[in-house]
């Protein structure tokens, strides 16, 4: 009988010590969860600061773009108002040389002119001198 009671009560002490280890595991299987949920719920708000992060950084680089864009056209402009500006200032020093040569052809003619002129005229009074 002395071994039936000690087998019973060690049969008891054993299912006390089953039934805390199952608490114990119950306390520990909570506290996973609630690490979980917290894990969770961080995480989650991590994703949102990384998404609006994201969403700001485009914003930014789009703004940017806009801004280089603009840049680029007026710079785009400024260099077709240039190349006018240069053009016109170029067809002006080509009609300014073009008159240039007319009037020095005009001047040299008309020294020609006189300088025959002024031979005839020398030729007739050396003769009268004559």
């Amino acid at each position: 009988n002395s071994m039936v009671e000690e087998q019973r009560q060690s049969m008891e002490h054993l299912k006390d010590v089953d039934g805390h280890c199952l608490q114990q595991c119950s306390v520990l299987l909570q506290q996973i969860q609630a690490v979980e949920g917290t894990a969770d719920i961080e995480q989650t708000h991590m994703q949102e600061e990384v998404q609006a992060a994201l969403v700001e950084s485009q914003a930014i680089f789009g703004l940017q773009l806009e801004s280089m864009q603009e840049q680029l056209q007026e710079t785009t402009l400024c260099q077709k108002l240039l190349q006018n500006r240069c053009s016109r200032q170029s067809e002006q020093v080509n009609t300014v040389q073009t008159e240039a040569k007319l009037l020095a052809t005009r001047q040299s003619d008309a020294a020609a002119e006189s300088t025959a002129t002024l031979r005839q005229e020398f030729s007739t009074m050396s003769e009268r001198l004559h």
